[in-house]
């Protein structure tokens, strides 16, 4: 999709058998702060993408607390279906470029999740919610 059809969104909806998916496309890794970087977003208001807010909110409300399941689950659903596609270049002249897929919490949890306070989100991520 281009222009502003993933506003609400991301840049592929797919369903794949019975399972919807949201793909985030971009170029390399490296792009990945282009979700969380305020800019005029039409308005005249200064935001992160709508995508990159609301999976800031999802992880507030979460937090690692092992008693909130429901909000417990929506990470787990966020993990599942929604993520970043991104061309992954080796070193220079080698062959070992690749199509990469992560899921887009994981993404934005590397580059910013951590400034907002959200350690044990972190480090939930990391250990005991790793679908991969």
């Amino acid at each position: 999709m281009a222009g502003n059809a993933e506003a609400r969104l991301g840049d592929l909806a797919a369903a794949i058998g019975d399972r919807f998916f949201l793909f985030e496309i971009k170029p390399q890794s490296s792009k990945f702060s282009s979700e969380w970087k305020e800019k005029d977003r039409g308005g005249r208001v200064r935001r992160p993408k709508r995508a990159y807010a609301s999976a800031l909110d999802m992880a507030k409300a979460w937090n690692g607390d092992a008693t909130a399941t429901s909000a417990e689950n929506r990470v787990i659903s966020s993990l599942r279906c929604h993520h970043v596609a991104y061309w992954e270049v080796g070193s220079v002249g080698a062959l070992d470029e690749q199509l990469c897929l992560q899921p887009y919490l994981r993404a934005v949890l590397n580059g910013s999740l951590h400034k907002h306070g959200l350690s044990s989100v972190v480090k939930s991520l990391r250990g005991n919610l790793n679908l991969a």
